[in-house]
């Protein structure tokens, strides 16, 4: 997934605040039947990958899980 998590406006890839690409990878694994993931952050890879690893996987697993269970 190639793209910048924060307040941007622009950019190439999924770009948006940790709620968006929650939202988005949660659709993308509940319905679309992804399991894997590859970041690739367009800027500043080192804190990129800080708040994709610390705040967006455990939303996406958490979310996953609640929807998985209602079914």
């Amino acid at each position: 997934m190639i793209g910048v998590i924060g307040d941007v406006r622009r950019g190439r890839g999924l770009v948006g605040d940790v709620r968006l690409w929650t939202e988005t990878l949660t659709v993308w694994a509940t319905e679309l039947g992804f399991d894997t993931f590859i970041f690739w952050p367009m800027t500043a890879p080192l804190s990129q990958l800080a708040v994709f690893a610390a705040e967006v996987v455990p939303a996406v697993r958490e979310q996953v899980g609640q929807i998985r269970g209602r079914r």
